[in-house]
């Protein structure tokens, strides 16, 4: 993600979120089925699970709903459309080494800024821009969230959340297609945003039961949970055979994670490193995937694979952190 160096936060959770984005370049690696199928059990809940641990609800309350919007949508939906963009000048580029005809070049750019507009997250309709569907969707699910803690009453939010998961697993059924900005699944995140938020609010009764079973036991509960759902993709709706298990399985995780960062490993600066860039990783994960598959065999092979990934975000990470500390430097010198 881009980091803002104003807003300090606990390195636990940027280690945490670092951990999770390398498994997702995993997942997105080609990586053999029964580690694809752990890691997409809980991968994409873990980021609104945390979203909801971060989000205050209290704040947004008294701040109101103008305000929440226009800083969320500077947080994700501007750094969503720079990317997309950006993939799609990288696709015009290869095609023109390819010698793809003008007339298909302009009409794969329609056709790209269209569906990336829609955020229609398949690779044959998004290309390299798919993993960055997350974008508009936990935009939609933070207002989301702040709409149920507007409910006061605790089986008001209760019926909300099981409402969002009725009428999704009703779309699932009916095999509907994708709703923009994922507006079906943004249901979904929020109701993993609002875990989030209880999850922050009584995690000093898991911080009591240190160096206890605790940890070991959710890490068996969601191990059983992935193996015994089928394979899931938040990405398209798809929760498994049993979303109940989705759901169990995934906050497990997510809490062993964060518990397990916050008291014992609370110190590692690569998985910090990228944790603070994820929507870099996000927004470059396929382009490398494609580009690095035209040039190299190798790219074939899910470890290979993989390894560039990390070798060259952290090249674009770095990059980016350098050419932002310059025109940092550059506008205080201005003033």
């Amino acid at each position: 993600m881009f980091y803002n160096e104003k807003k300090k936060r606990e390195e636990y959770i940027d280690i945490s979120r670092g951990l999770v984005i390398l498994l997702m370049l995993l997942g997105h690696s080609g990586a053999p089925k029964l580690l694809t199928q752990l890691i997409y059990a809980f991968h994409m809940p873990f980021f609104f699970i945390l979203s909801g641990y971060l989000y205050d609800p209290e704040k947004w309350e008294a701040r109101g709903s103008k305000a929440l919007i226009k800083a969320k949508f500077k947080a994700y939906m501007i750094p969503y459309f720079v990317l997309c963009m950006i993939n799609i000048a990288m696709q015009v580029i290869n095609e023109f080494i390819n010698n793809v005809p003008k007339k298909v070049i302009i009409y794969n750019i329609a056709r790209s800024l269209y569906w990336n507009m829609y955020s229609y997250s398949t690779r044959a309709r998004m290309g390299t821009s798919t993993p960055l569907w997350f974008l508009p969707c936990i935009f939609l699910s933070t207002i989301f969230v702040y709409l149920i803690f507007k409910l006061k009453k605790a089986e008001y939010k209760l019926a909300a959340l099981s409402l969002a998961w009725l009428v999704n697993i009703g779309l699932n059924i009916l095999k509907a297609d994708l709703l923009p900005w994922h507006i079906g699944i943004a249901l979904i995140g929020a109701s993993f945003m609002v875990a989030g938020v209880y999850i922050k609010k009584y995690s000093f009764r898991l911080d009591q039961l240190r160096g206890g079973f605790m940890m070991p036991l959710l890490f068996v509960i969601y191990v059983v949970c992935a193996l015994e759902n089928s394979k899931t993709d938040m990405n398209l709706g798809n929760y498994g055979k049993y979303p109940m298990l989705f759901i169990i399985g995934s906050i497990a995780m997510t809490v062993c994670i964060l518990w397990f960062f916050k008291n014992y490993v609370t110190k590692c600066a690569v998985l910090k490193f990228f944790g603070q860039n994820t929507m870099i990783a996000m927004g470059f994960n396929y382009a490398i995937n494609v580009y690095s598959a035209e040039i190299n065999e190798l790219a074939e092979r899910w470890y290979f694979n993989c390894l560039v990934n990390i070798v060259l975000i952290s090249i674009i990470a770095y990059g980016y952190k350098f050419i932002r500390d310059q025109r940092m430097m550059i506008s205080v010198k201005k003033a």
